[in-house]
Parts: C-alpha cells; structure tokens; sequence
C-alpha cells in the first residue's frame, strides 16, 4: 500500500499533467500541398510528444525559411500558389512557428527539470551549428589523413579511414546560413585493435597496451556528401576529440545514439559531448595497474 509521501507525489504530478494539458499548442494549418498541418499528439510519454512536436514545428519552421529565401533569390522554384506579393504572410508564418517552438521549449525544459526525459535529447533539439571551439575541422580526408597517416589510408581515386569503433552513420547538421539544408555525418574512434590478456578481479578487462600504441585515440566526424551513398566519406573531417576509454565514450554517445542521431544539429550535441568525456578522462586521477583498455 502506498504511503503518504507516495500519494503526494502522485497527486502532484496529476496536478502538473493536468495543467500542462490546459496548454493550448496551436493547430498551425496545411498550406496547399508544401506545408503540412502540425498539431500535438501524445503518444507513450509527454517528453517523447513534445520532442516530437518540436521536430515537426521546426521542420515546417526550416521550410518556410527556405520559401522566403526562394522568393528572393529563385522566384521561379517557389510553389506555384506563391509569389512576391506572399513574403509578408509568410514572414509572419515564421514569426508564429519560432513561437510555437519556444513554447514547446518551455514545456520539455520543465519535464527535464522534474527528472522526466533524455538530456542527450535535449541537448540535440537545441543545438545551433556552429563547430565548437573544442573540435577541429579538416577541409577533407585526405587532409585529415596526410597529417597522421595512423588515421587512413590515400589511394589514388579514394581516401578510406580506418576507425576501430564506429558511433552511427547518420549524425546531422544544419548549414548555418541556410539551416532548411542538412548534412550528414558518421562518427568514429581510432582507438587501436585492442587485445584483452586477463580480466581484471572487479571484472573489468585489462588489455595489451602495445596493441594500442600506434593508436591515436581520437574521436572524429566525417561527412557524406552524397546523400545515396551514407558510407561515403568524402566532406569534411572534424577531430572532436582524444578519449582513451570506451566507457567514457559510450556514456557521452550511446544514448544519443539510439534517441537523437537523426535530429538537425545532433552532431554538434555530440561534440559537446565527446568534449565533456576527453575533460572527464584527462581530470580523472590515475588508477593503479589500470591498462588502456575499453
């Protein structure tokens, strides 16, 4: 039988849902046949509906924007049932849309605050693509392989790196300047072929440490520009880190992984990510008889 505590809290959060329900989300209407309408639905949870929501507003959002930028620079690849004469209307589209956006911001923060949901998700939805100070860009792989030729290897018609882990192939990020386009990245790590001698007493494995040696440890993107072809790695390359230990890694990428890989700037809520984990690992103190292993 529940005690006391217990009922509070439950009929606390059936307040909470009850008032988030009062939230009147807007309908934001289809219009013709290049804008589909958007209204919220719940579906398993109230973080996954809003998530959802958000993606949707944001899809329109990007859109539009792509219209907008069509009337002034394309006129003739915008839809037919609009013109010159539609960049008011549609300026005020976007104006509604950004606020729909925030105010389903609001609403994911507060159920992230109350311990309901994903950080890595949140995370993703909002983050804005711009490379962060912490990864490093190459103009392409081969750039990327001529420094260090541990990363790959340069044949004479492609480059092919070599990674030993691979995080997803299908890691997104906006054009800054033209944010309705998306690219697509795949994440790597070049951590050695790792050897396991003898499993630790805690169960942990201990590996060969000269298997790793010749390993650079880092953690890269590389991007596809074709999007046929989602094995391609023929963009740019960013170095998004050094992490020597697997666990680490997994904890900052895994997660994301499976819930927000396909979000627009999910690559850069990555980044930040491997970023934290190469911190975590270079503050942590030495553990004694511990090997470099995953």
């Amino acid at each position: 039988m529940a005690d006391r505590q217990e009922l509070k809290e439950a009929e606390d959060r059936g307040r909470r849902i009850g008032q988030f329900e009062q939230v009147a989300f807007r309908v934001m209407p289809s219009v013709g046949t290049w804008l589909p309408e958007v209204r919220f639905s719940f579906f398993l949870t109230w973080f996954r509906s809003l998530a959802d929501h958000q993606r949707r507003l944001v899809g329109n959002l990007r859109e539009i924007q792509r219209i907008r930028w069509l009337l002034d620079h394309d006129p003739e690849a915008v839809p037919t049932l609009l013109s010159r004469r539609s960049a008011p209307t549609l300026l005020r589209l976007e104006q509604e849309y950004e606020d729909e956006v925030w105010k389903v911001r609001l609403a994911i923060d507060e159920f992230l605050d109350e311990g309901c949901g994903r950080a890595c998700v949140v995370a993703a939805l909002k983050a804005l693509p711009q490379r962060p100070a912490t990864a490093t860009e190459y103009d392409d792989t081969a750039a990327f392989v001529r420094e260090d030729e541990r990363r790959g290897t340069i044949y004479p018609t492609h480059v092919a790196l070599q990674p030993d882990v691979s995080y997803g192939i299908d890691w997104r990020l906006e054009n800054p300047f033209r944010r309705w386009e998306t690219t697509r990245w795949s994440i790597g790590w070049l951590c050695g072929p790792y050897k396991v001698v003898r499993e630790a007493d805690e169960g942990e494995p201990w590996f060969d440490e000269k298997e790793e040696a010749n390993a650079t440890h880092e953690v890269y993107a590389v991007e596809s520009l074709d999007a046929s072809k989602p094995f391609a790695e023929d963009g740019r390359v960013w170095v998004l880190g050094t992490v020597h230990k697997r666990a680490g890694l997994d904890l900052a990428l895994s997660e994301m992984r499976l819930h927000a890989i396909h979000d627009r700037n999910s690559l850069i809520a990555a980044a930040d990510a491997v970023a934290a984990a190469a911190r975590e690992e270079a503050n942590a103190p030495p553990q004694a008889g511990s090997g470099g292993g995953v």
